[in-house]
This record gives structure tokens, C-alpha cells and sequence, in this order.
């Protein structure tokens, strides 16, 4: 018997240790996620590099100016040398040189209409990278709410089966009661005890898998603070009972809409390969030859001046190149389509299966609710009239495991309501 209470007075101090510890809230633990997740980290540095992208772009339109310095000796003689004429016997150059695109054949264009689009859609996967994050964390934290629920009811239970066993000897000392009655009663008890022990490792995992997404120190001391209980008709909650919002406007079906606009830029853009390009090509500066050097600086000629010129680029025949690399951008964006209309159909699917899910883990909780009553009454029921030996030891014994069961499936049934009202919230963000 002394073994039995050692066991209480140790699960009694664990307790009191935990409940000095920190304490997380649902929102607390949302918070830190948001601080410390490298995803949306990642995701406003991926905007923030899209924006300096299409900057760069806008830059390439503007005149393009550069400097150029050339010295170059050719020497030539009779015997040996670049022809003379041609060579000028080398060069010596320094320039300023401007050129200004005047038509690109449309790319600058296009290419800005898929920087617009990728800033749409890295805005639409910041939205999605914390909406995915509030589920995770929720699911988390629920998880550890359930975990931390179950190890309470399992205390519990070992409380009852002592206060029991109490009870169990005393009759035995009596003669009402035999001593299977106090080893069946000893064995539960022991199982309780296991089962407890069972919680208890399911909550730390539980926390440590809570301290991952919130990207908190390696501590499981801390507390989870929160309820289980049915809150949804509470301000701001999700009501399940509305209909779920047109699927084709889910954020991943829009992220996958603007990944088939831009594909279908992609295509245009390899159209416009066949287009002409023209640049205005200017410099100013001066320019020499060695062999103009040599002469006297009477007869030297200036060599400070500018020239101008319009170059024009017009593809004529690369073989078809063009046209196939056409056909791939089609393909790959009517596979865009396929996949889109692939991931509609999912997402259709799993709303109503979530909706569904819901509605009928509510029956079961009014069902499992009027059973735990049932229970509780069962249990007081046996354990008086075992005492006033009406009825058997085992009868007391399965009252007591029935009415814990029940309380289990009570708990586990609130938390997967907690986890679909959390999945058909996530559905629902835009």
C-alpha cells in the first residue's frame, strides 16, 4: 500500500513542478511562429529579390553608357606585319559610348508582365506560408492540449482505483471481499499506473513537437494553456455550418492561375524572338592610329570627333528553332491547366469531406457525452453495491475502465473538432 501512495506523491509533485513553469498560449505560440519562421522569412526575401529584378529591368531601357579605352600596336614591315593599310599599325582609342534601345521587339514589355505577375503570386505564397504556419502550430498545440488532457484523466484513474483499493482490502480484512478481488484490483491499478507513465512521454513529445514550429529553446517545462471545449459559436470563430467559399479561389489554385499567366507570357515571349530589334549607338571621344602618330604634328589631323549609328537585328532563319521552342512553352502551360484542374478537384473534395467530418464528430461528442454520464452513474452504481455486497469486485473493475475509456474518447473527439474547425479555417483563407 505504501508502494501505491510513493507512486501519488511523485505524479502529485510532477504536477506542482509543471504548473510553476512558463505558460503558452494558443496566441502566444502564434506570435513566436510568425517571429522566428524561416518560411516566411524566406518568402519576403524572395518578394523583396522579385522587386529589385524587375528594377533592374526598368533599367534597361534607359541609354546604356560606358567608357573604352584601346591601345593596340600592330608593327608592319616589309618582310613581316598585318597589311599596313588595313592595320593603321595598331590603335589608340578613348571613349564615351551610349546605347539606347529603340525597339526591343516587345520583350522589355513582356518581361515586365511576368515580373508583375511573380510579385502577385510571391505575395499570394507569403499569405499561404502563414496561413499553412497558423495550421501547423494549431495542430500542434492542440495535439499538446489533447496529450497533456489524457495524462490528467489517467491521473485520475489511478486516483480512483487507489481510493479502491482501499476499499478492496478493507473488506478482505472483513471477509466480505477475497483475495482475487484485491490482486485483480492491485493488477488495474498497475496498468493505470503504466498507462499514466505512457502520457506522460506522449505530452513531452507532444511539446517538443509544439517547440519546433514557434522555434523556441529545446524546454518542455512549460505549460499549454487552453481548452479543449467546444468554443465555436464564440466571436470571430469558424462556423463550420456555412457553406466553404468557391474552391477555385483557394490561395493555391490562385498561386497555380498565376504560374499558367506566366507560362503563357513565356510562350509569347519566344514569339517575339523573331522580332527585329533597333539600337541607337553613339560615341564621342578620341581616336588615333599608330601610323597617324608618326607623322609630323603639323600634318596630324585632329583626333577628338563623335559618330552615330542605327543597328538593326533581324533574325531571317534559325531552322524552325523558334517554333518548337513555341510548342514546349504550350505544352508545358496545358500541363499548368491539367494540374490546376487536378488540384480544384481536390480541393473540392477535401472541403466537403472536412465539413462532413466535422458535423459528425459533433454527434459523436453529444453521443460520447451521454455515455460518460451513463458511466459515471455505472461506476457509482457497482463500487456501492460491492461494498454492501450486492455486487462483484470485476463488475467495479470494468465500470471504472469503461468510465475512463469514455472520458478518452471524449477528449480525443474534441481535438479532432478543434483540428477540422483548424483545417476548414485554413480552407477558407484567402
Amino acid at each position: 500500500m505504501k508502494r501505491f501512495f510513493r507512486v501519488l506523491l511523485l505524479i502529485a509533485a510532477s504536477v506542482g513542478v509543471v504548473r510553476s513553469q512558463s505558460i503558452l498560449t494558443l496566441d502566444r505560440c502564434l506570435t513566436l511562429a510568425r517571429e522566428q519562421s524561416p518560411r516566411i522569412r524566406s518568402a519576403h526575401n524572395a518578394r523583396r529579390s522579385a522587386e529589385l529584378s524587375h528594377d533592374e529591368l526598368m533599367t534597361t531601357g534607359l541609354p546604356q553608357v560606358r567608357l573604352n579605352a584601346t591601345s593596340i600596336y600592330a608593327p608592319s614591315s616589309r618582310q613581316f606585319g598585318y597589311d599596313p593599310i588595313l592595320s593603321n599599325m595598331g590603335e589608340l582609342a578613348g571613349q564615351v559610348i551610349v546605347q539606347q534601345s529603340l525597339y526591343d521587339g516587345g520583350v522589355r514589355s513582356i518581361r515586365s508582365d511576368q515580373h508583375s505577375v511573380d510579385l502577385e503570386r510571391l505575395d499570394q505564397e507569403q499569405r499561404l506560408a502563414g496561413r499553412d504556419l497558423t495550421f501547423l502550430v494549431t495542430q500542434a498545440f492542440v495535439e499538446a492540449l489533447r496529450a497533456d488532457r489524457e495524462m490528467t484523466l489517467h491521473y485520475q484513474s489511478v486516483l480512483q482505483l487507489v481510493e479502491y483499493l482501499t476499499i478492496v482490502k478493507q473488506l478482505s480484512h472483513g471477509g466480505n471481499a477475497g483475495p482475487s478481488d484485491v490482486l485483480k484490483t492491485e493488477l488495474q491499478l498497475s496498468n493505470a499506473q503504466l498507462a499514466y507513465q505512457k502520457a506522460s512521454e506522449s505530452v513531452t513529445f507532444a511539446k517538443y513537437s509544439l517547440l519546433e514550429p514557434i522555434g523556441a529553446e529545446i524546454d518542455t517545462s512549460y505549460v499549454v494553456s487552453g481548452t479543449l471545449d467546444d468554443t465555436t459559436r464564440v466571436a470571430g470563430a469558424v462556423d463550420e455550418t456555412q457553406e466553404l467559399p468557391d474552391s477555385t479561389s483557394t490561395l493555391e489554385l490562385s498561386i497555380a492561375a498565376l504560374e499558367l499567366k506566366r507560362s503563357i507570357l513565356e510562350t509569347e515571349l519566344t514569339r517575339h524572338e523573331a522580332f527585329p530589334t533597333v539600337m541607337l549607338m553613339g560615341d564621342a571621344g578620341f581616336l588615333t592610329s599608330v601610323e597617324r602618330l608618326k607623322l609630323p604634328a603639323a600634318d596630324r589631323e585632329s583626333y577628338f570627333g563623335f559618330s552615330l549609328g542605327v543597328s538593326v537585328d533581324l533574325p531571317v532563319l534559325n531552322w524552325g528553332a523558334t517554333d518548337l521552342r513555341i510548342q514546349q512553352r504550350q505544352i508545358a502551360a496545358d500541363n499548368l491547366r491539367l494540374a490546376m484542374v487536378q488540384l480544384q478537384r481536390s480541393t473540392t473534395t477535401e472541403s466537403h469531406k472536412a465539413q462532413l467530418q466535422i458535423l459528425k464528430a459533433r454527434e459523436r461528442l453529444w453521443a460520447i457525452r451521454v455515455n460518460r454520464t451513463s458511466a459515471q452513474d455505472i461506476y457509482a452504481l457497482a463500487k456501492s453495491r460491492f461494498v454492501g455486497g450486492g455486487a462483484l469486485s470485476l463488475a467495479v473493475l470494468s465500470a471504472q475502465q469503461l468510465l475512463t475509456e469514455t472520458k478518452l474518447s471524449e477528449v480525443q473527439t474534441m481535438a479532432d473538432i478543434h483540428l477540422l474547425r483548424a483545417r476548414i479555417e485554413q480552407l477558407r483563407t484567402r
